[in-house]
């Protein structure tokens, strides 16, 4: 390849002269599978096929592995990463990871490979190829972060590995017990802000008074709260702690990485459930908690283009039965409280509400459907004697309460909502991702969703391979339940090569369920 004869060239010949190129070297070679048409346009993708002297046991252990070796593929490239002309001219990288261990496009053990795919900038000079720019990239910083990634101390995988071992038992060991989650004694819950995952700085570690021991495969012994399947109600003073539990809870549905300060902060398959004034609502049976509505609207197929707090939440709560999470969590600040109850005087003052509080019918649902329930309150004591379990929570240390009084709250029987039946999304065409946000035209017109409401989405590539899943599935006809795990099931055994091909590096995996979350606030058609 003689770079200078590319030198000054239009950027379209980029094309021609790299699309068939391979790039060669002792343990590794790459190659372009996109190449961008214009110095300003999405970077260009490489693929990286390299040999490796890893384990067995780190091979093995893809999950960790690959999370770990995707760290460090960022930081190799990031720090070679340099803007040497215009638009994105010598970008070299990856996303920024989460602290979550997640399996992503750009790391991939594939039979005796190693595969890593990154993005690259190719140079230009205005939109002229700068080729001398272009070989420094291709020939010497490219191969240079390759190299460093191959030669990743294998003793360092092995330690995320035995980690994520250690929370994977972890999990196995709430289902032993009949627990929804575990806070290990030590964890530190706080962030630093609200924009950041890191952990706050001389933050109170988490100390209980319930404390139990739990022997780990690393050998590693940790004492924490376990909290049992059923009502579990977390109350107290205000700044004391409960949301920031709540939330420790709902991340605890992964895994994270050593420093985080909740890697022994650890959950069951859970998702909040708050008011969404406004969210689209499609077909859904929300008549155990609304009915008789003024209007005569039967609430058994209830569909809305701008749902209040009250009947977006009843929704919520609904879709999440549907998808099969095993746990909902509730925070008292962010919910419709006339739906999650009513006092003694106003249920005398209004007799025609169409509102039946979850209060009343709380435990059926629990029985009936085996979901468990975390709620946060601190403002009414409805919930406390219907709670299995209760938590005081002071100055971040939760302790257990028990109350004398009886609960005034009417029962009612739960009814467990109808299944519904996806029918696909009518005029679908383009589907564009912005940060945390799926930007969709349906019917020639255009509609956004805003993935970072959701606190299971931790990474934009979870929003991409979503939008890659609204693509591949969103003329599907079939349950809704069933759409889900036909997602899970895709990638499971199919990969990122079902969602996007040629495969690119910025997708991450996410949940199914997380998938129908983001179908069940759009436009779609549910039978």
């Amino acid at each position: 390849m003689i770079f200078k004869s590319l030198d000054g060239k239009s950027y379209g010949a980029y094309k021609k002269f790299l699309r068939d190129e391979i790039f060669s070297f002792e343990n590794f070679y790459f190659k372009f599978t996109r190449i961008q048409s214009d110095p300003y346009a999405p970077p260009s993708v490489v693929e990286a096929v390299c040999d490796h002297e890893f384990s067995k046991e780190v091979v093995k252990n893809k999950n960790p592995s690959e999370d770990f070796i995707y760290r460090h593929l960022y930081s190799s490239l990031k720090k070679r990463s340099k803007k040497s002309g215009s638009g994105n001219s010598g970008y070299l990288g990856v996303p920024k990871p989460s602290n979550c261990i997640l399996k992503r496009s750009a790391v991939e053990f594939k039979g005796k490979k190693l595969i890593l795919r990154f993005f690259v900038g190719l140079p230009a000079k205005g939109r002229r190829i700068d080729g001398k720019e272009a070989e420094r990239i291709l020939k010497i910083r490219i191969p240079k972060a390759i190299s460093e990634v191959l030669s990743i101390s294998e003793d360092s995988i092995l330690e995320q590995v035995m980690l994520y071992n250690d929370q994977q038992h972890i999990r196995e060991v709430l289902k032993e017990r009949n627990a929804v989650a575990f806070i290990a004694e030590g964890s530190i819950l706080p962030r630093r802000d609200s924009l950041s995952e890191e952990p706050m700085k001389g933050a109170k570690p988490f100390r209980c008074q319930e404390s139990e021991s739990l022997e780990l495969p690393s050998g590693k012994v940790v004492r924490g709260l376990f909290i049992p399947q059923g009502l579990t109600v977390i109350t107290g003073g205000a700044y004391h702690g409960k949301t920031t539990m709540l939330e420790a809870i709902q991340r605890g549905i992964y895994n994270h990485v050593r420093g985080d300060g909740r890697e022994f902060v650890v959950a069951r398959d859970c998702i909040l459930i708050f008011a969404e004034d406004g969210r689209f609502v499609n077909s859904v049976d929300i008549s155990t908690f609304i009915d008789k509505l003024p209007s005569g609207e039967n609430t058994r197929f209830f569909s809305s283009k701008d749902a209040s707090g009250s009947t977006s939440m009843a929704s919520s709560i609904a879709e999440a039965i549907e998808a099969g999470f095993e746990a909902m969590l509730i925070d008292e600040d962010t919910s419709a409280t006339n739906l999650l109850y009513k006092d003694e005087v106003m249920e005398k003052l209004i007799r025609k509400d169409p509102i039946k509080p979850l209060c009343n019918q709380i435990k059926s649902m629990i029985e009936k459907t085996g979901v468990s329930v975390i709620l946060v309150s601190g403002a009414s004591s409805t919930y406390l004697p219907l709670a299995d379990k209760i938590l005081l929570v002071e100055e971040y240390e939760p302790k257990a309460l028990k109350v004398s009084f009886r609960s005034k709250a009417e029962k009612v029987e739960f009814k467990v909502p109808r299944e519904r039946t996806f029918l696909g999304i009518k005029g679908l065409g383009r589907v564009k991702v912005k940060g945390f946000r799926i930007v969709l035209e349906i019917s020639n017109r255009k509609y956004e969703i805003d993935l970072s409401k959701n606190p299971r989405i931790v990474e934009e590539g979870q929003v991409k391979l979503i939008a890659r899943g609204i693509e591949r599935f969103g003329r599907e006809k079939t349950k809704a339940k069933k759409l889900a795990e036909k997602f899970n099931e895709a990638l499971k055994e199919k990969g990122f090569e079902f969602f996007k091909k040629p495969v690119t590096p910025d997708l991450a995996e996410v949940d199914g369920k997380d998938f129908l979350w983001t179908l069940n606030r759009l436009p779609a058609d549910f039978g």
